[in-house]
C-alpha cells in the first residue's frame, strides 16, 4: 500500500474533478512546481493508485436507467461466478459482499425493460446463480466521484467525533451553489 501524503490527497482531489487538466494548472492549484506534480502523477500511476479512464454520462449517452442487483450463489464458486458476470456489457460494477446475498452488481439500460431482460435471460442463467433480487435507481445522486478525505493537521486522517484544529484555507477549490442550488433537510 502506498503512504499518501496531503500533497498527495489534494492532487487526487483536483484529478477526480477534472483529469485532463493540464500539469500546469494544477501546480498552480497545489502551488507546487509542474514538475513535483508529474513526478508524484506518475508515481501515483506506477503504484496503481491511480489510472486514467473515462467518466461517461450515461443517460446523455442513451442509458439512463440503472439497477442495483444482488445474487445469492452457489458459495464455492463466489468468485468465479462474479468474475463472469463482470464480463456482461451492461454491467458497471461487480462486488463480492457479506450477509444474506454474495454479490452486489450494478446495471446500466436504455430501460427497465432491458435492465428485466438481462436479469431474466441473462444474469438468471448463469450455472450457479440462485437467486436475485433487483432494485431499480431512481436516480443516481453522485457517480465518479470518490476521493479520499483529507487528512488533518499534523498527517493523521482526522478522527470521528473530534473537531479539527484551525489551519490556513487549502487551495483547493470548492463548489459555489447559485440561486436555487442546494436543498434543506425539510423538502
Amino acid at each position: 500500500m502506498t503512504a499518501l501524503d496531503q500533497i498527495d490527497l489534494q492532487l487526487l482531489r483536483l484529478l477526480r474533478k477534472d483529469a485532463s487538466v493540464g500539469h500546469g494548472q494544477l501546480a498552480a492549484e497545489l502551488y507546487l512546481s509542474p514538475r513535483t506534480v508529474r513526478s508524484r502523477i506518475q508515481r501515483l500511476r506506477e503504484a496503481g493508485v491511480i489510472r486514467f479512464t473515462v467518466c461517461i454520462n450515461r443517460e446523455k449517452a442513451g442509458f439512463p436507467a440503472a439497477a442495483d442487483v444482488v445474487a445469492q450463489v452457489e458459495g464455492n464458486r463466489v468468485a468465479r461466478i462474479a468474475e463472469q458476470i463482470a464480463q456482461f456489457p451492461e454491467v458497471g460494477y461487480v462486488a463480492i459482499t457479506t450477509g444474506s446475498h454474495d454479490i452486489s452488481i450494478q446495471v446500466y439500460g436504455q430501460s427497465t425493460d432491458e435492465i428485466h431482460r438481462f436479469v431474466v435471460e441473462k444474469l438468471a442463467l448463469v450455472p450457479g446463480v440462485i437467486r436475485t433480487n433487483t432494485f431499480v435507481l431512481f436516480k443516481i445522486i453522485e457517480e465518479c466521484s470518490w476521493a479520499p478525505p483529507l487528512l488533518a493537521e499534523g498527517g493523521e486522517k482526522r478522527k470521528r467525533g473530534r473537531r479539527p484544529s484551525p489551519s490556513p484555507p487549502t487551495p483547493l477549490p470548492l463548489p459555489i451553489l447559485g440561486e436555487g442550488e442546494g436543498r434543506s433537510w425539510g423538502e
